[in-house]
């Protein structure tokens, strides 16, 4: 009842962060990622780099200050008796250890939101709400999924990337210190992307610090479940990908000898689907070695539930009830264009698209240019296409 009402008057006042994608309806890793590689590949088809630094907020949850909380509640709810109300769920909070049948002194709970509370990822949103707003630079934006924080910046000239970021980096660092947070320099990543070809003429370098401690650059980078390298080739992530779904397919080879086909297709969507589909409409742009990497796996899953040697591949697909991978790939890609235009996805997934009839937008869009081919991956392009040669 109480985040029923406090997230629906943040929401009618428009005031959380539109960086914001965590424990918000609407809203996901997937709605977050896209967005983010829109942005980056939409830089890169206007001959600019991208420059990226993904940042680690130390045990952000545990470490949220009361005190700071409960003023920025007041904020945004200039109501004595809510404010109070917040502040007597949040203090003097109590816990005991429990261990070799002893139990030890309570201590009080003086920092930290309480976790599996459904109120606890919404009191941390508003905690972190205002960090986008101190970073001054027009160059830079600033992305969360809750603590999961990056900043980008673009730019054709390397230089000018590297001091907008830079200037950012300190003025993040700035907010942790009066919010009471830590960043963590060593688990702090850089990185960045261009095509392979700018990488291939010269090293692209960014030196950045994080309080005298120099932030490392990377070439690839696990963000929101996805390996991310610099030069979009995908092939980290396929690659981990694919073991993954390899491990689980021993298992399902393992499980069809005690449970029927109907078992077996419930193991099927758990462990291996989730994973083949995961922010599909970020990297279903991979080569198609790639591909074929996946789709050989995707294939071997339905041998292995349907092993009758009379049917083909595809007919086992079939009576499985399984659609091939690229059109599954296909039609994921099709639903998040739908969600975007019947108010189902965050808004800034509306905004990647502009239509030619404003009174029917959902009918056929306007195709952004691409420069280069590696644009044609990204959601606006290819979501775009794709919608508009559906029927």
């Amino acid at each position: 009842h109480v985040h029923k009402h406090l997230f629906k008057f943040l929401n009618e006042r428009d005031l959380l962060s539109h960086s914001q994608s965590g424990f918000r309806p609407k809203h996901s890793c997937h709605t977050a990622l896209t967005k983010l590689f829109d942005n980056w590949l939409t830089a890169i088809n206007n001959s600019e780099v991208v420059g990226a630094v993904f940042l680690d907020l130390k045990k952000a949850f545990d470490l949220v200050n009361h005190n700071i909380l409960i003023k920025k509640l007041s904020l945004y709810t200039a109501n004595s008796p809510s404010v109070a109300f917040f502040k007597s769920y949040l203090e003097l909070r109590q816990q005991i250890v429990y261990i070799n049948g002893e139990y030890s002194t309570e201590g009080i709970i003086r920092y930290g939101i309480p976790q599996g509370s459904i109120l606890g990822p919404l009191l941390f949103c508003i905690f972190i709400n205002d960090l986008p707003l101190h970073i001054t630079s027009d160059a830079v934006n600033c992305e969360m999924f809750a603590d999961d924080t990056s900043l980008n910046a673009s730019d054709k000239n390397t230089a000018t990337v590297q001091n907008e970021l830079q200037k950012s980096i300190n003025e993040v660092s700035d907010w942790c210190d009066k919010n009471a947070m830590i960043l963590h320099p060593a688990k702090t990543k850089s990185m960045l992307l261009a095509t392979r070809q700018k990488h291939q003429l010269r090293p692209l370098i960014l030196n950045l610090s994080l309080k005298d401690n120099h932030i490392e650059q990377v070439h690839e980078h696990r963000h929101l479940g996805i390996i991310i390298d610099d030069e979009f080739s995908w092939r980290p992530h396929i690659t981990s990908t694919c073991k993954t779904i390899s491990k689980n397919l021993y298992l399902l080879s393992q499980l069809k000898h005690f449970v029927d086909t109907s078992k077996q297709k419930l193991f099927y969507y758990a462990h291996i689907s989730p994973h083949l589909t995961y922010a599909s409409t970020v990297w279903d742009g991979c080569s198609d070695i790639l591909f074929h990497k996946l789709n050989s796996l995707h294939r071997r899953a339905a041998k292995l539930m349907m092993p009758d040697l009379s049917l083909t591949t595809d007919a086992k697909l079939q009576h499985l009830g399984l659609l091939p991978l690229r059109e599954k790939l296909m039609l994921n890609k099709a639903v998040l264009v739908f969600k975007a235009f019947r108010n189902l996805a965050p808004q800034y997934l509306k905004d990647l698209f502009i239509c030619h009839n404003s009174r029917a937008p959902s009918r056929s869009m306007i195709l952004p240019k691409p420069r280069i081919d590696l644009f044609k991956t990204s959601f606006s392009f290819a979501g775009a296409s794709l919608w508009n040669s559906i029927p």
